[in-house]
């Protein structure tokens, strides 16, 4: 690639565009820009170094956890010690220490590997929401039993691994399912929501150093390879225009839009979105050309499949992701990356560029529906379910919605819009809880990301940052957790950036 045309071609623009007077100009304006915001008391807000959660550390709450862990795992621990003393020398103890030392099994970051690989290289027709609950209750169980074995690489301690967020949404979500109107719905949906939040404590809890995540990106890498390559052949082979996701008058000539693995082309871009960032932190950290190249792969390969998704959610959120990651890895390379963008422009499909221009236009008729479905959620907010909301999940949701719907919205499903949703089915608290834990991933891996770190943890907490944000922005106009399968790329995202904002702690300290 270095002696390709293509590639010179990119070098010479990128040192003639550094020269030159105007991106210097814009370096300058950002650069002032930048000093304003860290001045501000908007930025000592978001970048100061204290915040409530050190305060919740001591609270008794967390006091509470920490004694009933001690409970539990200590009890387990003693019996383990008790069991190794009986029967030192024994051959199945020595079978035993041996497995759980050094086998593939017991090494939790490569069974996560081939989890995140499993569960989203399956086609939407062969899944079952049951795998992703069995395997996960099978990663808990080897998670636990690391732990009281005492292996010294797992990060045990829950107290200080969940953040008060999180737990306070967890909280919201017990409770939305107590009084539900549909409660075997709502006791289904919880079980979904348990899932992902035990994937995503065990994701927190094993990758405990920069290592772990490396090997466990793998497994994202691979993924997203397959997952954008089966996309591709969809689209060489066909895909029909769906009337149900595209407003076929508005997109005249669009050809269907791929959907991957996941059977929804909005899922799969959500899904791209979560998982894109990382995969090009990976590739930058690199050192073996085999895995450069494969993450280079995955992240063009990625690219494309989000494009032929033709998801405009997921095109503005991945430039959205894509000025994060930027702004923290090296903010001088703003400018290069908007001249890449506008030089891209005209090299991008017509049916691409005539689904851009339908970005706000409310004669699009999904536009249209969701403009029903959030008036209709508003009217329904107003008569008072904003304090409690209808209760967990989608059967909750549209035994009161058809009342209170507007147009052709009577059969919605949800709110199209993440923390509307989480209002409407889990009330104020849940609302807040979410918000509060949405702000948290993107602030603290930002803020990890720009202070002294090794570069290799920033780039991945500058592939979290960028990963979160993305996927926020996108919750504005889609319920991103409808499918459990994105529900669970998301949290397994929040696991690897609660655990990258932990080791950067760790290395800041020292």
């Amino acid at each position: 690639m270095q002696n390709s045309v293509f590639c010179r071609f990119f070098l010479w623009l990128y040192h003639a565009a550094g020269q030159s007077a105007v991106i210097r100009a814009i370096e300058v304006a950002v650069g002032a820009v930048g000093r304003a915001l860290r001045g501000s008391i908007f930025g000592r807000i978001l970048c100061r170094e204290t915040s409530i959660d050190s305060y919740t550390g001591t609270s008794v709450l967390y006091r509470g956890m920490g004694v009933v862990r001690e409970g539990i795992t200590g009890f387990f621990t003693r019996m383990y010690g008790k069991l190794r003393s009986v029967n030192s020398g024994s051959l199945n103890m020595r079978l035993y220490e041996k497995t759980l030392g050094g086998s593939f099994l017991f090494h939790l970051e490569s069974l996560l590997a081939v989890f995140v690989l499993l569960i989203f290289i399956l086609p939407h027709k062969m899944w079952n929401n049951l795998y992703a609950t069995a395997l996960t209750a099978l990663l808990t169980v080897v998670y636990f039993l690391c732990i009281i074995s005492g292996r010294k690489d797992m990060e045990e301690r829950p107290k200080g691994g969940l953040w008060f967020p999180l737990l306070f949404f967890m909280f919201a979500v017990v409770l939305g399912t107590i009084g539900s109107p549909t409660p075997g719905d709502s006791i289904r949906v919880l079980a979904f929501f348990v899932t992902a939040f035990l994937l995503c404590v065990v994701v927190r809890g094993t990758l405990s150093s920069y290592a772990k995540i490396d090997f466990f990106l793998r497994g994202i890498v691979l993924a997203l390879l397959l997952t954008g390559a089966y996309a591709a052949v969809q689209r060489v082979m066909g895909v029909a225009a769906d009337a149900s996701l595209t407003d076929l008058e508005l997109n005249r000539n669009m050809p269907g839009r791929v959907f991957g693995t996941l059977g929804n082309p909005n899922n799969f871009a959500e899904f791209l979105m979560l998982f894109i960032p990382f995969a090009l932190a990976f590739s930058i950290n690199q050192e073996r050309k085999g895995w450069r190249v494969l993450g280079i792969a995955a992240v063009i390969v990625g690219t494309v499949a989000l494009v032929l998704t033709y998801s405009r959610s997921g095109w503005l959120a991945f430039a959205l992701a894509a000025v994060v990651f930027i702004a923290l890895y090296n903010w001088r390379l703003l400018p290069i990356l908007f001249l890449v963008g506008v030089l891209c422009i005209p090299l991008l499909p017509q049916t691409v560029l005539n689904r851009i221009l339908t970005i706000g236009n409310l004669a699009d008729s999904s536009s249209s529906y969701r403009v029903d479905i959030w008036t209709g959620s508003l009217r329904m907010l107003r008569d008072g379910y904003w304090f409690a909301g209808t209760g967990l999940g989608a059967g909750a949701f549209t035994s009161v919605y058809p009342a209170y719907a507007v147009g052709t919205s009577g059969v919605a499903p949800h709110t199209h819009m993440q923390f509307m949703e989480m209002l409407a089915e889990l009330g104020i608290l849940g609302f807040l809880s979410l918000l509060w834990y949405s702000i948290s991933l993107s602030r603290r891996t930002a803020v990890s990301a720009a202070a002294t770190v090794s570069r290799k943890m920033r780039n991945v907490l500058c592939a979290a940052a960028a990963s979160m944000a993305g996927i926020t922005a996108i919750g504005f106009v889609e319920y991103t957790w409808f499918y459990p399968r994105v529900q669970l790329a998301f949290f397994i995202a929040a696991g690897i950036a609660m655990a990258a904002v932990h080791i950067a702690g760790k290395e800041q300290k020292k």
